[in-house]
């Protein structure tokens, strides 16, 4: 049997025996520890949060207010990719008690893309940053083989008074977890829109196209603005791996234990999606969907009540490095998230 070869930048190259991943999406918070997070570049005094797992943000002090920073990719998507660029990383900012102000763009477009489709790219963005109150200030466009679809990548900036800062290190045993909206919010708008075929006969028509809604629901700004004003400690945007990821992201930020209720809220749409596909809606990517940590959350679901935003309790921080309890039941971390096993499989049947 003959040697297989792969070529790098046009020269043979033989295949290593280093680990490979065998599923797609974010690394876990062990590997992100082990391989990626001790490369910090310089010290710089200006830095008060730096990369870390569960940590949505920078923060630097520039002097005056403090400036919060945030990038996020997106690649599970194919159809609106500019607004959602943009919502995802002001989400982040959001979570840190900051407004967001402004954004970079970077667009990476497939060589069959045609200028029409980039423009709607850069129109989809500027009308979510519109809606947010965020500036577009510049960023990268370009087209290239690196890609098969449309890339797009957000860096946001933002600003908050350094009293008004909400840190992992606020989190304290007995504090409560309390979720707004419901558990795979994105993920089943992406599945909706990007691949209605897939549904049919598990929804009608009528539920794919509230299914596609879920995509209005991804900002978290109005929810961060009404916890931040009433006791939020600490909080986090849902992302990759879903809530149960989520959850053990805020874990290794805290450096807490958390005791998650067993019936976390999952929308009944979301639940039929799931159940149709065999998925698991708690392990499904889900902006929109936001945790925050607060000694007492009875004043802020009232208050969150009031605007229209469901929430409810679904968990208690515990003491120092108790791990993820759900239902009683000890937790191991997710691996991966349930969009890209979706994803895989779609792949598969082509």
């Amino acid at each position: 049997m003959g040697l297989n070869l792969v070529l790098r930048n046009g020269l043979p190259v033989a295949p290593t025996q280093e680990k490979r991943y065998v599923f797609l999406g974010k690394l876990g918070p062990e590997e992100l520890k082990e391989r990626i997070l001790h490369y910090r570049g310089a010290n710089r005094r200006e830095v008060l949060v730096g990369a870390a797992v569960g940590e949505d943000a920078a923060v630097l002090d520039l002097g005056t207010d403090l400036c919060v920073v945030s990038t996020d990719p997106i690649t599970g998507a194919a159809s609106e990719v500019g607004s959602l660029a943009v919502v995802v990383s002001c989400n982040d900012v959001a979570t840190s008690g900051a407004e967001p102000v402004a954004l970079v763009l970077t667009i990476i477009a497939p060589p069959e893309a045609s200028l029409e489709e980039v423009e709607a790219v850069m129109a989809d963005a500027n009308q979510a940053a519109k809606g947010l109150g965020v500036a577009i200030v510049g960023g990268h466009t370009e087209v290239s083989v690196a890609v098969n679809q449309m890339l797009v990548s957000s860096t946001v900036l933002g600003r908050v008074q350094a009293s008004g800062l909400l840190a992992s290190s606020r989190v304290h045993p007995g504090a409560q977890l309390i979720m707004a909206r419901w558990a795979g919010v994105e993920g089943t708008a992406i599945i909706a829109r990007d691949h209605a075929a897939r549904l049919q006969g598990l929804l009608t028509q009528e539920e794919i196209q509230e299914a596609r809604g879920f995509a209005g629901l991804v900002s978290v700004l109005e929810p961060c603005r009404i916890a931040r004003a009433h006791g939020a400690l600490f909080m986090h945007d849902v992302t990759e791996g879903g809530v149960l990821g989520a959850a053990f992201e805020m874990v290794h930020a805290t450096g807490l234990g958390l005791d998650l209720v067993s019936d976390i809220p999952v929308h009944p749409l979301t639940r039929k999606l799931c159940a149709g596909l065999g998925l698991d809606p708690l392990r499904l990517i889900s902006s929109g969907t936001l945790l925050v940590a607060a000694s007492e959350g009875s004043a802020l679901r009232e208050e969150l009540g009031k605007a229209g935003f469901f929430s409810q309790a679904i968990g208690t921080f515990t003491e120092k490095g108790a791990g993820v309890y759900w239902g009683g039941r000890l937790l191991n971390p997710p691996v991966g998230d349930e969009l890209w096993t979706f994803l895989a499989a779609v792949e598969g049947d082509q």
